[in-house]
């Protein structure tokens, strides 16, 4: 297979759904010069991975970052494929708020900080952003509609190789590893939520208003659910034989982790 013909991934981050951990285990998989990380602004960043795929992205496998919206495919000169990782929604927005609070280089900062309570910014910090994000057909600023949902299903269904899931971690970098061709299964760190300012405990009324923002999220995510256990009897045994290895390693590494901590006292 001559290199304007080998498939080419991008992984789609949304923000706050766990992809910095997956971002991270990317760069383990793939050596420096074949993979490409684009740091900047969303909009900035759109407009360079458009160039860098128009030129035929030489060298690289894979490309990751922070975009406006699903499409860059559009506008590449080699076979494309899209990798992504969603979170439950009422998860997802409130963490985002809590994101916003602590940041203060962040664009809403000011704006969000002058709400008293996470219930009065919460319509205000980006409700149903996967589904905005993957529809491809979401005009900014404008309410989504079933519309932009049924294009978000579809583009997941037909152009992306995997779709992870936060809540499914371990089960995500199986898929990853058959869908992607890894020589080996990929294993991450327990998966922490490193946020200081979130309390442990939300309340209901926090919880419903999050849920009622984020109807069209949470359609999508039952539907990448569906995926996921579609992928999973596809690859059949393999998967099994690579979830009964992961939890083993999972076993190990609490032991392990156990043993240091009492050596430690």
């Amino acid at each position: 297979m001559n290199r304007s013909q080998r498939p080419l991934y991008l992984f789609l981050h949304i923000h706050k759904t766990g992809g910095t951990s997956l971002g991270t285990l990317l760069e383990r998989v793939y050596p420096a010069g074949h993979i490409k990380l684009f740091t900047k602004s969303t909009e900035e960043n759109w407009d360079a991975v458009c160039e860098t795929v128009a030129q035929g992205a030489e060298g690289y496998e894979m490309l990751q970052g922070h975009f406006t919206q699903f499409g860059v495919h559009q506008f590449s000169t080699r076979p494309m494929k899209y990798i992504t990782i969603l979170r439950d929604p009422v998860d997802r927005i409130i963490s985002y708020y809590y994101h916003i609070i602590r940041s203060a280089r962040h664009p809403q900062h000011e704006e969000i900080k002058r709400f008293s309570n996470l219930e009065e910014a919460l319509p205000f910090v980006g409700a149903d952003l996967q589904t905005r994000v993957l529809s491809g057909t979401a005009r900014p600023g404008s309410p989504l509609t079933p519309n932009d949902l049924a294009a978000a299903k579809r583009n997941l269904e037909e152009h992306f190789a995997v779709v992870a899931l936060l809540e499914r971690f371990d089960e995500s970098l199986i898929l990853m590893r058959h869908a992607l061709g890894w020589q080996k299964l990929m294993i991450t760190p327990p998966l922490k939520n490193v946020a200081t300012n979130r309390p442990h405990e939300v309340s209901e009324s926090a919880l419903k208003l999050a849920a009622d923002l984020s109807r069209y999220d949470q359609e999508l995510y039952a539907f990448a659910n569906t995926l996921m256990d579609r992928q999973i009897r596809q690859i059949g045994l393999p998967y099994w034989r690579d979830r009964i290895e992961m939890q083993g390693r999972r076993t190990f590494y609490r032991f392990r982790m156990g043993v240091k901590q009492a050596l430690s006292k």
